[in-house]
């Protein structure tokens, strides 16, 4: 059980949007959607890359495969373009903002012929994405197919996956904000570029509807409470016919603090605490298992610097504050229930103009 709750827990991952966290959302919570002045809504809602000028770079610290870049200038209208380390093979991620409207266009694409045993191999993955707001409603819709061959008729991988993000100022009980998204994502490999294609197709479904607020504390220091509700589908998983499972969330709680330190420093602090009301595994031959059962407080800290144009946003690992001598020298693998691949620090750096 185990096992099957981790793998969908990775899938699920894969399900979340296109781009690295920013680190300043990483440690308020995670959720871009509940901080809407943050520069990260570009990639849920691309027409919002009309209220920038901006250079970042993010993933900084966190590996090779996890660094994300984005450029973005222009007075009426905006242009710009990312890219992922992770993606070797991307042609193009272009964009392109007139005012309340904004689009995105994505290719990968690559090609080899390997002539000592007559095999042609390729890959394609297009992508689009199209953002809108009409009175004060924000809209993001997204769209990628991918397609590879390695010249053999057993390693052929297809994916699709789309994401619809919405978001509205809206008065609900204590919230003054309303957050939806829906995403659905079908593969024959389960997302893996290493392993021979299953035999029967996964799909994916997964949705949430949320409500926040932000809240000034003070004249140094915001807070946002939200509050959300969330379902998982699952057909096939790993490939295995009639494997399926169903999860739904509620409630969800995300909190999240930033506050001034000085003119030029903050300290965040984002916490969330997920409640599984009911998990179903149907397993081949009929047997079913139900659960019900809270998930693990998930915390993250960070730091914020400003000097002139430049932002520095860091996620800090609580392993420096815990088990500080092992994270500076850096043997995270030491640290009990940690995943030594975690690095201390992440950051982002911006420029804006």
């Amino acid at each position: 059980m185990n096992r099957l709750k981790n793998l969908f827990t990775g899938l699920l991952f894969l399900l979340s949007l296109l781009s690295a966290s920013d680190q300043r959302v990483r440690t308020l919570g995670g959720n871009p959607l509940y901080w809407p002045e943050d520069d990260s809504n570009i990639e849920y809602f691309p027409h919002l890359m009309s209220n920038y000028n901006i250079a970042q770079i993010s993933g900084i610290g966190d590996g090779s495969d996890s660094l994300y870049g984005k450029f973005i200038w222009g007075n009426q209208n905006k242009y710009g373009f990312s890219w992922y380390e992770a993606s070797d093979h991307e042609m193009l991620n272009f964009y392109i903002g007139m005012g309340s409207l904004g689009l995105r266009l994505g290719l990968l694409s690559s090609a080899a012929d390997t002539s000592f045993n007559n095999t042609q191999s390729s890959e394609l993955g297009l992508s689009g994405s199209v953002g809108i707001n009409r009175d004060n409603v924000d809209i993001g819709l997204h769209i990628s197919s991918y397609s590879s061959d390695d010249g053999t008729t057993s390693d052929q991988h297809e994916r699709f996956k789309t994401d619809f993000y919405f978001r509205t100022k809206m008065d609900v009980w204590y919230f003054t904000n309303i957050t939806s998204s829906f995403h659905y994502a079908s593969s024959n490999d389960g997302f893996n570029d290493n392993v021979i294609p299953v035999t029967y197709d996964l799909t994916l479904m997964q949705g949430s509807l949320g409500l926040s607020d932000t809240i000034k504390i003070s004249d140094n220091s915001t807070a946002m409470l939200a509050i959300s509700t969330s379902f998982i589908s699952a057909k096939n998983v790993d490939g295995y016919k009639d494997l399926n499972i169903e999860i739904f969330h509620f409630p969800n709680f995300t909190f999240g603090v930033e506050g001034k330190i000085n003119n030029w420093a903050k300290a965040r602090i984002g916490i969330n605490k997920n409640y599984i009301i009911t998990m179903k595994v149907n397993q081949p031959g009929g047997a079913t298992n139900n659960i019900r059962s809270g998930e693990s407080l998930k915390k993250a800290f960070g730091l914020g610097f400003n000097y002139s144009a430049f932002n520095l946003d860091m996620y800090v690992h609580e392993g420096l504050f815990t088990n500080p001598v092992q994270r500076i020298l850096g043997f995270e693998s030491l640290e009990p229930a940690t995943d030594p691949n975690s690095s201390s620090i992440t950051a982002t750096v911006t420029y804006t103009w």
